[in-house]
């Protein structure tokens, strides 16, 4: 059991610098950890991993939300305040939420004059108002008498599953897995799709939870190759891992062995449709193979088809994901398509 319980200060900061400074003595004064963004410190990685792996950290947040929205996550439609309080509810952490009394005057400056920050307050606001009692406060000395009442029943709660956790300890994770698969192959299934079905879970899992890049496979005719080339780069840009493509084997002894290799590692296959890639065998055989491990491997990497020329789509792969169109060569557009792809496959895992 932890000697300690930390809470996680989750907010906008340059319109709230006081009344994050008033919780933080709050907490200090209950004798608990807190963790907040000025206590970060430089680190190598980027700071939206460095908040989720604090908020992973944490036992409880206190979300305080006020007219600001705060900072949008680069390359991503949400600010970093909102990503900590999704995370922390995701993993089910306790959380208390305040809200600025709308009649408490404010300077013209710690108001949110975006139009896509009113629009994303405004949904945030609503996001917390469903899924939590929210209660408002006047300034910073209110606020933090209000967190210090408000965190005793949680406290006491997670102290209370703590202390039950340490009389029941839970069984070893190793064992469990153990047992788990042992219960899994007395089923009947084939050890190889159980690896590989366990496999993309984890895949998923890791890239939900910002643990690694999101793995894409590029799979073209070398025709193609310098529009190829550009759109990889414009991933790259956008932090994608582009996993090395299956080769084109000159024997056929291989080259089902190497797409398969290809296809285990990868969450995304981008197949460029065009009158030449649709002609040459290797790259029909690589699509076929995509769409078979696609049907039979727990979903397997999501094909995502982008059209260079005017060729026919098969139906098969309008289903998973829509097709980009990049017959006018806007590469950049065709990046940022693929990049809403990416980001609702992760949210909606």
């Amino acid at each position: 059991m932890k000697e300690l319980l930390t809470v996680f200060l989750c907010s906008t900061y340059s319109d709230l610098v006081q009344e994050r400074a008033a919780v933080i003595q709050a907490v200090q004064r209950l004798k608990l950890q807190h963790d907040a963004m000025e206590f970060f410190g430089a680190r190598p990685s980027r700071a939206i991993e460095t908040c989720l792996k604090e908020v992973r950290g944490s036992d409880l947040l206190v979300v305080i939300v006020a007219h600001r929205y705060g900072s949008f996550i680069p390359d991503e439609k949400i600010s970093y305040t909102e990503a900590e309080y999704r995370e922390g509810h995701r993993l089910g952490k306790p959380c208390l939420v305040y809200f600025r009394d709308e009649r408490v005057p404010v300077l013209p400056g710690n108001f949110e004059t975006r139009a896509g920050g009113l629009r994303a307050l405004r949904r945030f606001k609503d996001l917390l108002h469903s899924r939590h009692t929210v209660h408002p406060f006047k300034d910073a000395h209110d606020l933090a008498l209000q967190v210090a009442v408000d965190i005793a029943e949680p406290l006491e709660a997670l102290k209370s599953t703590a202390s039950a956790a340490a009389r029941h300890p839970q069984p070893d994770p190793e064992v469990r897995f153990r047992e788990l698969w042992e219960e899994a192959m007395g089923t009947g299934l084939d050890p190889a799709e159980l690896h590989a079905r366990m496999r993309r879970a984890v895949s998923g899992l890791l890239v939900a939870e910002h643990r690694r890049p999101p793995r894409v496979l590029l799979s073209h005719a070398q025709a193609d190759g310098e529009v190829v080339r550009a759109f990889g780069e414009g991933l790259r840009r956008q932090g994608v891992e582009l996993w090395p493509e299956a080769a084109r084997a000159a024997s056929d002894d291989n080259i089902v062995e190497q797409i398969s290799r290809g296809l285990e590692q990868a969450d995304f296959v981008v197949f460029f449709m065009s009158s030449v890639s649709l002609s040459r065998r290797s790259t029909t055989i690589e699509l076929n193979y995509a769409i078979l491990h696609r049907l039979t491997s727990a979903g397997g990497a999501r094909i995502v088809p982008v059209l260079l020329d005017d060729v026919a789509i098969p139906s098969v792969l309008n289903a998973d994901s829509p097709c980009i169109d990049l017959r006018d060569g806007d590469v950049r557009r065709a990046v940022e398509v693929m990049m809403g792809t990416i980001r609702q496959s992760r949210d909606d895992g």
